[in-house]
């Protein structure tokens, strides 16, 4: 991952998820930085929330979905995105910022 080889790495998270299940959340959650990398910022959404769902640290995912998130809202001025992000986080750490976002 380190070395920019993101499809080379979301490979072998793959791989690793499945094979040791009790780290699926954090493989998950590298699987999403790899394709926040690679500019899928949607992607990277949706594989940090399986990875919160798989037992990945809340305050990490968090913070990957919001800056995510916040990045989507930058480039398409959308506030869907932030209204997702709520939906994920109602008590997030960044709710105070998104609902500042929804309400403009």
């Amino acid at each position: 991952m380190t070395g920019g080889e993101f499809e080379k790495s979301i490979n072998i998270y793959h791989k690793l998820a499945k094979d040791y299940p009790a780290s699926k959340g954090l493989y998950l959650s590298q699987i999403g930085v790899g394709f926040y990398f690679m500019g899928d910022r949607n992607k990277a959404i949706e594989y940090y929330i399986l990875a919160l769902n798989n037992g990945a640290d809340t305050d990490m995912i968090d913070d990957n979905v919001w800056e995510a998130c916040e990045e989507i809202y930058e480039e398409e001025k959308n506030k869907a995105i932030i209204e997702k992000y709520l939906e994920y986080f109602p008590d997030g750490n960044y709710k105070k910022k998104a609902k500042k976002i929804v309400s403009k």
